[in-house]
């Protein structure tokens, strides 16, 4: 019994500092008067990451909708080929894994020719990695092709932890 109101006395005294630290202002913890100016004035930049296309092109074999996939290793790597060039016996690549990994960007299915999609930018801030992607649309009066296309494009880009984000920007090219 004796243990269990000692437990228990604890137990509330670390919800009341708890709650003593959360409701008092934190810039009278560090002396610091005017902290919003130091936050302001921080300048946060993205990191550039430098990226390699590997491979781009119109004819995904196993991909009708619009996806990202990251291959880390070779058995997911040999998996993304497989997506964009389905059962043929093309040799992928030799890509270092300890070095670098893949990004397959696919479009998806689309009714005709004159799409595209490309990464644009790679980037670090923080813990996150974030991939500008385009996607490239004809316009009113373009001449495409009347063919199913499925556009893609590989790209390598150095290994790193961070959580990956895409970002996708869609562009309709003017033929008039």
């Amino acid at each position: 019994m004796r243990n269990t109101l000692f437990v228990l006395a604890l137990c509330v005294a670390a919800i009341l500092v708890g709650a003593l630290l959360f409701f008092y202002n934190p810039k009278d913890l560090t002396g610091i008067t005017d902290q919003s100016a130091q936050v302001v004035n921080a300048p946060i930049a993205a990191t550039s990451v430098t990226y390699a296309v590997l491979e781009s092109g119109e004819y995904a074999q196993e991909v009708t909708e619009r996806t990202n996939v990251a291959a880390r290793d070779a058995e997911s790597f040999a998996r993304l080929w497989k997506m964009a060039h389905g059962d043929t016996q093309l040799a992928f690549p030799a890509i270092d894994f300890t070095q670098e990994y893949v990004i397959g960007v696919f479009a998806g299915e689309k009714s005709s020719g004159g799409n595209m999609i490309e990464v644009t930018d790679v980037s670090d801030l923080g813990d996150t990695r974030t991939f500008s992607i385009t996607l490239t649309a004809p316009g009113e009066g373009c001449l495409t092709s009347q063919a199913i296309t499925s556009p893609y494009q590989f790209i390598r880009v150095p290994v790193s932890t961070h959580y990956l984000k895409a970002v996708d920007t869609t562009v309709t090219t003017s033929c008039e």
